[in-house]
């Protein structure tokens, strides 16, 4: 067996095993849904700070992070073949062997890959790849957070929300709107200066008050290079709480949400926010969303040549200035001037149709 097919061992293994069964296994005290940790908290204290997810752990106090053999390893008081042959029975799997013929070298096991280090440039059975850029590695970030920490919206709370504003949750299933029950997951995914640089560790504040996500990745030739969460708060309460009800990763917005429609559509709706974006979708139309007017780039322009262009802005001081800019970017780049769809004063597209809705009840 080589190498490769022992990694891909190690990904069963990992997507059989839950870390609370690990926790469980190994005996960590804890109180409530935490443990106190091994090594910032021996004698245990007022407040367990290990927190244990499916597929790893993190420590608050002290900033150990690992998947569910680091944390047998960790606090199991294991070696790293040992933890994986516990895991292993745990699974029901048997630990595969290799061959490897010369002098001295009689049947043993291949050497373990150690999944714990550092997760850039390997992901759920991937090969393991040279150094790469800080980029890549955010990407691939973003890529793995998407598989690993998110869902399908349809019977989540995600649905109910997104019901109470009007919008099925198959369309926002189909558009690649997603669930995150559990921000937790993330540091399990990438070493810390990653997981910084990417902006998703301000997503922390959610975990911190116990809040599931929507979650909109912004795609560009189907793969995630931005992505923005909204809590399923209301302002008032979001306010009370005093959690934001928005974030979004680090740096510029590279493309619009939903950027990769434009291609095949006739005409395009240019909507301030992904659910404005999301109610024209459900309205039959090809919608984008802009995180607001300010981060409009001009090399866009040029994706929408030949295209039917109406933008939606929140009808506010804030939506007309905005509205009138972009239009004149179109203007100076030689494309005709987008028409815009007017709203009833104070509204968004998403306010104006549940408005609407509600007037044929």
């Amino acid at each position: 067996m080589t190498d490769q097919d022992f990694r891909v061992f190690i990904d069963q293994l990992k997507d059989r095993v839950r870390g609370q069964d690990v926790a469980a296994k190994i005996g960590l005290r804890g109180r409530g849904k935490r443990f106190f940790c091994p090594s910032c908290q021996p004698a245990g204290g007022k407040t367990p700070d290990l927190d244990v997810f499916d597929v790893g752990f993190k420590c608050y106090k002290c900033g150990k992070t690992g998947d569910i053999i680091d944390l047998a390893v960790f606090a199991g008081g294991m070696t790293k073949a040992e933890a994986i042959v516990q895991l292993a029975d745990m699974a029901g799997l048997k630990v595969p062997k290799t061959s490897r013929k010369g002098p001295g070298h009689p049947s043993v096991r291949p050497k373990i890959v150690d999944p714990g280090a550092s997760h850039e440039g390997e992901f759920r059975g991937k090969a393991a790849k040279p150094a790469v850029s800080a980029e890549k590695g955010i990407l691939d970030l973003f890529d793995a957070f998407m598989i690993a920490a998110c869902r399908a919206i349809q019977g989540t709370p995600a649905d109910d929300y997104l019901t109470s504003r009007g919008i099925d949750a198959g369309t926002a299933d189909r558009a690649g709107v997603r669930f995150c029950p559990d921000i937790g997951v993330l540091w399990t995914l990438a070493d810390r200066t990653t997981i910084k640089a990417s902006g998703l560790a301000g997503l922390y504040i959610f975990q911190k008050a116990g809040l599931p996500v929507l979650v909109f990745p912004y795609l560009r030739a189907g793969r995630p290079v931005f992505i923005k969460v909204r809590c399923l708060l209301t302002k008032a309460d979001a306010d009370q709480r005093q959690v934001p009800r928005f974030l979004n990763t680090a740096g510029r917005v590279p493309c619009l949400w939903n950027h990769d429609a434009i291609d095949a559509a006739d005409r395009v709706l240019v909507c301030e926010g992904e659910i404005d974006a999301l109610t024209a979708i459900q309205a039959g139309e090809t919608g984008v969303g802009l995180p607001g007017w300010s981060h409009w780039k001009d090399e866009w322009i040029r994706d929408f040549a030949g295209k039917d262009v109406v933008l939606v802005l929140d009808a506010d001081e804030a939506g007309r200035k905005g509205t009138k800019d972009i239009a004149s970017r179109f203007i100076r780049a030689g494309h005709p001037a987008p028409r815009q769809l007017i709203l009833d004063r104070g509204k968004d597209l998403n306010e104006f149709f549940q408005l609407a809705r509600k007037g044929m009840e």
